[in-house]
């Protein structure tokens, strides 16, 4: 009978804890997924000398309001990267998406690993993607 009521007593101090609340959604949804909470990684892979390849880093916008993004690229031309970023602040509606999609077209004065990163840059939140390529 002790023992009943130890089990029963422990059942009321568990069933009167508090339930932890969800984790919140995020406000911008990642494709490559983050693989930390302030970036993530694209990895282009090999790619050999004259060939061009093209990769994306794609946020879509999971609030119900506007969001003000302005993206920070840190990828040398001369290494073989090829890319196109807005100037200034841009607005992304709600569940519209932001893109970035750089080239890397080596040839054959690229070293044979180059990297770099861009920022996502929004409401006093930073997202850095560390971008990397290896060529032949």
């Amino acid at each position: 009978m002790i023992r009943l009521v130890a089990a029963t007593a422990g059942l009321l101090l568990l069933a009167g804890c508090p339930t932890p609340e969800p984790p919140a959604e995020e406000d911008v949804l990642w494709d490559p997924p983050l693989t930390s909470s302030s970036g993530g990684e694209l990895d282009f892979g090999l790619v050999e000398s004259g060939d061009n390849a093209q990769e994306f880093i794609t946020g879509t916008n999971n609030t119900d309001d506007s969001l003000f993004f302005t993206i920070d690229v840190d990828l040398e031309v001369g290494e073989g990267w090829i890319f196109t970023s807005p100037q200034g602040e841009f607005e992304v509606q709600s569940g519209d998406d932001v893109s970035f999609g750089p080239r890397f077209n080596p040839n054959a004065n690229t070293p044979d690993e180059v990297s770099g990163t861009v920022a996502f840059i929004w409401d006093e939140e930073i997202v850095t993607y560390i971008i990397r390529a290896q060529t032949d």
